[in-house]
């Protein structure tokens, strides 16, 4: 009979020694301290809340920075792989939507390999989130980092032949949020086939055509204060051909433009136009030259 009670004893010591270990284990995972909501902040002033909301910064960029290291340890394994690609997400950070993913193989040209690390972080929820992107490529067996670039505003990131040479060329596309006027700010990273690096070239407004390797992009504004530019790839760089827009003839923005100024680079050659000239009217930007 005593040994029947000490065996009782004994397992609701054990239960509950178990029960405290799930409790505490059940604490653990709940408890972050990098999570601003189990913070409380009780701010008394505006240089409280600013050094608070500096932490978070401080916390989130130091976390985007460990994301890079993780792919870059990881794809340092896989060098050996025709390609892949992944994600790496995280919820136990203050601000949402933080994540990386990555893709490595034959982005740019079958003959070179790189790979492409994109991490996004939202910074405010009612505020657009951030790109950073990096670009390595594998010289060697091991990785180069060959070009990066950051955009704080909206965004949009895509593959695209800028320069109509045949090849892939990394392109950011970010658009303020406050402006009268078409605003599309593009940064772009052309593929130089040889080396496996990127030459920067940024444009504002830009309207392409290629095969003929012409393109166009404006300046800020509208009616009659705003000009385009066209432009034609020469190799790597653009060179500019000629400006176009309306004959600046008095500030009465309801009026119709009563002729075009076309400028011929380099000479500077100026041509008065009662009529614009079909390649201009066909952009899109032509919509901000004449009163609907």
């Amino acid at each position: 009979m005593k040994s029947i009670f000490a065996i009782v004893i004994t397992l609701m010591i054990f239960s509950c020694h178990n029960n405290n270990k799930k409790d505490s284990h059940r604490e653990t995972i709940l408890t972050k301290t990098d999570t601003p909501a189990k913070e409380q902040p009780n701010f008394k002033t505006v240089e409280q809340m600013e050094q608070y909301r500096q932490r978070l910064l401080d916390s989130n960029y130091s976390f985007l920075d460990k994301m890079l290291d993780t792919v870059l340890k990881a794809a340092n394994q896989k060098t050996q792989e025709h390609s892949f690609s992944g994600k790496i997400d995280t919820a136990l950070f203050g601000y949402k939507d933080m994540y990386a993913t990555y893709e490595f193989g034959n982005i740019f040209s079958n003959d070179k390999k790189h790979l492409l690390v994109k991490r996004f972080i939202n910074e405010y929820s009612t505020y657009s989130g951030s790109l950073y992107s990096d670009i390595y490529l594998l010289r060697n067996n091991s990785f180069e980092k060959v070009a990066a670039d950051t955009v704080t505003e909206t965004f949009e990131e895509n593959f695209e032949d800028l320069n109509c040479d045949g090849f892939r060329d990394y392109v950011v596309n970010s658009y303020s949020g406050a402006g009268c006027c078409p605003r599309s700010a593009d940064n772009g990273y052309l593929y130089k086939r040889k080396s496996g690096d990127f030459v920067f070239v940024d444009f504002f407004n830009r309207e392409s055509n290629c095969p003929d390797k012409v393109f166009y992009e404006t300046s800020y504004g509208y009616n009659y204060d705003i000009e385009v530019y066209k432009y034609k790839w020469v190799g790597m760089k653009k060179v500019l051909l000629e400006s176009f827009g309306p004959t600046f003839i008095s500030w009465d923005l309801n009026k119709n433009p009563k002729t075009y100024t076309k400028i011929i680079y380099p000479s500077g050659k100026k041509l008065i136009l009662k009529n614009a000239p079909a390649e201009y009217r066909k952009l899109k930007i032509f919509d901000y030259f004449e009163i609907k």
